[in-house]
């Protein structure tokens, strides 16, 4: 499957060629650094992965608003590692009033067990083998507005939504 990448060091006829290929459907995958978080206007898009957990929560709620547009459905995945643990509380209060499941998951990351300290690589400081939470990897958790959908690209929606 084909897919492209938009990014800050591409020049700006670049970034217009892969947006074009976007939207039209010729590359269903984009991938972008925040250089593409405010500006763009791009409908239909029903799923949303988040690398890493923006620092501000308003960022979050501009993300998952691209995927929910004039009452469309869509999905947003956030990676949250434990070296964001002292944001796990603003995501929380933002799905509860938005009426939406909070993952179980992003709660732990809110006991002062887990906190990662300096130096800690994200590491629990409660482990005594040191493993990263979730037995090896840090936890994806799943945001989501409906709860099956169709495929996009390869990817089943509606298994990655019963994971």
């Amino acid at each position: 499957m084909a897919y492209f990448f938009y990014t800050g060091d591409k020049k700006w006829e670049e970034r217009t060629w892969v947006l074009n290929e976007f939207r039209t459907g010729s590359s269903p995958i984009m991938i972008a650094t925040h250089v593409a978080a405010r500006g763009l206007d791009i409908k239909d898009i029903n799923f949303l992965v988040n690398l890493d957990f923006p620092n501000q929560i308003e960022d979050y709620i501009h993300r998952m608003g691209r995927t929910v547009r004039a009452g469309a459905l869509g999905i947003l995945l956030s990676f949250f590692t434990t070296e964001k643990d002292r944001l796990a509380s603003d995501p929380i209060r933002v799905l509860k009033e938005a009426k939406q499941k909070v993952p179980l998951e992003l709660f732990r990351f809110t006991s002062p067990n887990i906190r990662s300290g300096s130096g800690s690589g994200g590491f629990r400081r409660d482990n005594p083998n040191n493993l990263p939470l979730g037995g090896g990897n840090d936890r994806l958790l799943s945001n989501t507005q409906r709860q099956d959908g169709p495929k996009a690209g390869n990817i089943d929606m509606g298994e990655l939504n019963r994971s």
